[in-house]
């Protein structure tokens, strides 16, 4: 492997936990990766593999950042590749106030040759809430979500709540296949945060969510 980085830390709070201190980095990162399968070691076939993470982000004055990630894996035999994967994915958050933080990512990703259980599978709590689990599947897979987060001072007894706002949109097909609009979803609810600063950064969600004629909680 090879890498190189640079990195920004800021100091921030109420982002993904309540009043515990968060680590948020801005930056670049680039890691590239090869190696092989071997016969002699055990493998099936010999195959060389290479990999691939990039990374990058930047702060946007002192409550706001955006970035971009990449990472990629494929291996390579007979002039092809096989068993690959690859995702990418721009996100970033602003946070207006202390306890307000309007969060968002936009993603996609695709398989190649990868088995049955590897493929994607959205659905509950796995970028589009209201919906069952496994509701949309597939090799090529579509997201965006945004999630405006309000986690508060009000207390209840030791336990510290919150809420959020959100809308999951996502779309899911297999090699081949054309996109349409029903491989596509489109979902929103709100849910509840609760916060127990004793026990460090410990944060419980309980979603609920509405979809086109479905109604799901996820915790």
């Amino acid at each position: 492997t090879y890498a190189r980085l640079s990195r920004e830390f800021r100091r921030m709070q109420n982002l993904d936990l309540f009043g515990v201190g968060e680590d948020v980095a801005a930056g670049w990162m680039v890691q590239l990766g090869g190696g092989a399968d071997l016969r002699a070691l055990g493998a099936e076939n010999d195959r060389p593999v290479f990999r691939l993470d990039a990374q990058w982000a930047r702060f946007l004055g002192a409550g706001a950042l955006v970035g971009a990630a990449l990472r990629q894996h494929a291996f390579v035999r007979a002039g092809g590749l096989e068993n690959a994967r690859v995702a990418a994915e721009v996100y970033g958050f602003w946070q207006p106030s202390r306890l307000r933080t309007l969060a968002w990512r936009l993603g996609a990703a695709g398989l190649l040759d990868e088995p049955e259980p590897l493929r994607f599978s959205l659905g509950g709590d796995d970028r589009l809430r209201g919906y069952r689990a496994r509701e949309l599947s597939g090799t090529r897979v579509l997201y965006w979500n945004v999630e405006q987060r309000l986690l508060t001072d009000w207390r209840l007894l030791f336990l510290r709540l919150g809420a959020v706002a959100f809308v999951d949109a996502a779309a899911a097909w297999d090699t081949g296949e054309g996109l349409d609009r029903h491989d596509a979803r489109l979902g929103g609810g709100v849910g509840l945060r609760v916060g127990n600063n004793k026990a460090g950064s410990t944060v419980l969600g309980i979603d609920l969510g509405f979809g086109s004629g479905t109604v799901q909680v996820a915790f």
